[in-house]
């Protein structure tokens, strides 16, 4: 069985524990020394029974496969910071993820690779990144790498708030950078490093991505019931709002009945709202329009079958 808590304490406090000699789902040796993780084997057959990953004055043992205790008064800090200086700077959701990012980067170029740098519990870990705020800005360019699920993308938004969205985001077609270790599919995941897309808030676009759009001559929309409206205006265009004011009674309900019609007689089908109308009286008041007659009123005759 593994030590237990108290005794994992004592062993970090005096520096007990063993290097991790082995690999450990993909995750090399020498990765593990270089972030200073440590090993805690089973006496018995001396297999490997837990993960130490050190955040300096307090530690997070990985007890395997997944259970997580911390060792000592844990703070908001990133693993790894520190350990890879450069203008660059991964962000991951995870400790093995961050091991995993750092070798299948630094294996595909070991003389230039960013720092990779994991929050402390997931994609929770926004404390952390406030915390170390003033020492992730100093990098040059900021690329988060938080795992492909909901919670990653909760997270993710979280974050770029408080970077005020001066950051790149990575597209993953996997669930996290350690899959793809394990999967060997190492290339793909530099790949996604290299092509992470600078963070843009909705409904901000770039010239390139309409310029076919806006190189096509401008057409003319759907004529208006008044030839100076359908002038002044180039017509009825998609894509575009209008909005139409004025004061009681002045005519606002007959502009848009008079507008449905004129459409309904060019072939189109008009989707009308009205608020404050009962739908009754508003197929009445449309059949009258489009017949020259009125068909809502009580006080004038109406032949029913042509009303229909």
């Amino acid at each position: 069985m593994a030590t237990k808590l108290p005794t994992r304490t004592a062993a970090f406090n005096k520096g007990d524990f063993g290097e991790v000699s082995e690999a450990y789902r993909g995750i090399k040796p020498s990765t593990f020394k270089t972030f200073k993780a440590l090993a805690e084997y089973s006496e018995a057959d001396m297999s490997l029974e837990a993960i130490v990953y050190s955040y300096g004055d307090w530690a997070k043992v990985r007890v395997l496969p997944k259970r997580f205790v911390a060792l000592g008064s844990s703070s908001p800090t990133l693993y790894g910071k520190g350990v890879i200086k450069s203008d660059t700077l991964v962000i991951t959701e995870g400790e093995n993820d961050c091991l995993a990012a750092f070798q299948m980067l630094k294996d595909a170029n070991p003389n230039v690779f960013p720092a990779v740098v994991s929050l402390p519990n997931g994609a929770g870990g926004a404390k952390a990144i406030s915390a170390e705020l003033d020492w992730i800005k100093k990098h040059k360019k900021v690329i988060l790498c938080l795992d492909n699920d909901d919670a990653g993308k909760k997270g993710k938004d979280k974050i770029l708030k408080l970077l005020e969205g001066d950051a790149y985001v990575t597209n993953l077609t996997l669930k996290d950078p350690h899959e793809y270790l394990e999967q060997d599919k190492a290339q793909e995941f530099v790949k996604a490093i290299k092509q992470a897309a600078r963070y843009k808030p909705s409904g901000i676009v770039e010239v390139s991505s309409v310029i076919k759009h806006a190189l096509k001559k401008p057409e003319w929309g759907l004529s208006f019931p008044w030839d100076s409206l359908t002038k002044a205006s180039y017509g009825i265009r998609m894509g575009e709002g209008w909005f139409v004011g004025a004061g009681v009674k002045v005519g606002k309900s007959e502009w848009l009945n008079e507008l449905a019609i004129h459409l309904v007689k060019s072939g189109h089908t008009p989707f009308l709202i009205k608020g404050e109308e009962v739908v009754k009286l508003t197929a009445r008041k449309l059949a009258g329009k489009l017949a020259g007659k009125i068909y809502h009123r009580p006080d004038i005759e109406v032949d029913e079958v042509e009303a229909r």
